[in-house]
């Protein structure tokens, strides 16, 4: 006879899934122009938006099932590269902080990973058959 363990719990994210984190960056846009632009990371809905931020108008939206990671450039120190599924021929965002705040690259750089590790937890959690929740 086969016993299962019903007391095993799997291990929770130690943050607030809850959080919402906003972090004023620039955008290169469809035309190649830099701009202002606020990177949101929503650990509820699991997204990443970028907006506009002075009228909140959405720039882009991805879903953290597309989002691969998140990795620092080799060569710009104030550059972010989000890595995406290949979604609109797109593969990857660019975002830039300004040149007197790079430890800002380092908290986008975990936030974003952070969202990530979130909606595979969530996915392993969904994919096991004998999870309590």
């Amino acid at each position: 006879m086969v016993r299962l363990d019903t007391k095993t719990t799997y291990a929770k994210p130690d943050y607030d899934e809850a959080k919402r984190l906003t972090y004023a960056v620039t955008f290169r846009n469809a035309i190649g122009v830099k701009v202002p632009t606020d990177l949101n990371i929503n650990y509820e809905k699991l997204e990443l938006t970028l907006t506009e931020p002075d009228n909140g108008k959405n720039v882009a939206t991805i879903p953290a099932s597309q989002i691969l990671l998140a990795v620092p450039s080799q060569n710009v120190v104030t550059q972010v590269t989000i890595l995406v599924l290949n979604v609109k021929g797109r593969e990857s965002y660019k975002v830039w902080v300004p040149a007197d705040e790079t430890r800002r690259v380092n908290y986008i750089l975990r936030d974003v990973n952070k969202l990530v590790e979130l909606y595979r937890d969530v996915l392993e959690e969904n994919a096991n058959p004998f999870s309590i929740y």
